[in-house]
């Protein structure tokens, strides 16, 4: 399953529409691809990407929406996307943003300058960029959590890993993450729309 272009959802006015996408394989999106809505009715909360293997995105890519893969979860730097949720791991490119909470059941690595809520990860170490910001971080068994030099994050939690900290990281932030709002997006690709 591909997609590689601008993908405009109508609700035609109701503001309870509700878009699900499901692919049985392997899902690309290609760099500059966008999903938005074209009408103030669509909430990114009523779309659903149910893919059943990997899931990868190019540079500066914009989708709405929950995205739930089996496979593992790569996003291109400059990407600008919702909810992720991955039964393996989870790579966010530099520059990118996540609207909304990242879950994986394997390692989470993200790269500098990188904006998104809070981190889970169950079965993997999760390693943030320098200048990367994020809510709450957590990690099961002996798994390690790592901010970059720089980096911001929300309470970090591991069960029985190591929690390490470098030149200038810090917790919790000073103030709430905007990022971490919903943005409702009308006759704009989100790819435009400012990362304040």
């Amino acid at each position: 399953c591909s997609l590689a272009c601008a993908l405009e959802l109508d609700g035609l006015g109701d503001a309870n529409a509700e878009w699900i996408f499901r692919c049985g394989a392997a899902f690309a999106v290609a760099a500059g691809a966008s999903v938005f809505f074209t009408d103030d009715a669509g909430s990114p909360d009523n779309v659903l990407w149910d893919i059943g293997a990997a899931t990868a995105t190019g540079a500066g890519s914009a989708m709405i929406g929950n995205l739930i893969t089996v496979g593992a979860i790569s996003l291109g730097g400059g990407s600008w996307t919702g909810t992720l949720t991955t039964g393996a791991t989870a790579t966010v490119g530099v520059g990118s943003t996540v609207i909304g909470n990242l879950i994986a059941f394997g390692v989470i690595t993200v790269a500098a300058n990188v904006e998104t809520c809070d981190l889970t990860s169950t079965m993997g170490p999760i390693t943030l960029g320098a200048d990367a910001k994020t809510g709450a971080i957590t990690t099961s068994g002996a798994f390690p959590i790592t901010l970059g030099a720089s980096a911001e994050s929300g309470d970090l939690t591991s069960t029985n890993g190591a929690i390490t900290l470098r030149a200038g990281a810090t917790r919790p932030p000073p103030i709430p993450f905007s990022h971490c709002t919903r943005p409702t997006p009308a006759r704009t690709p989100l790819y435009a729309l400012p990362t304040t």
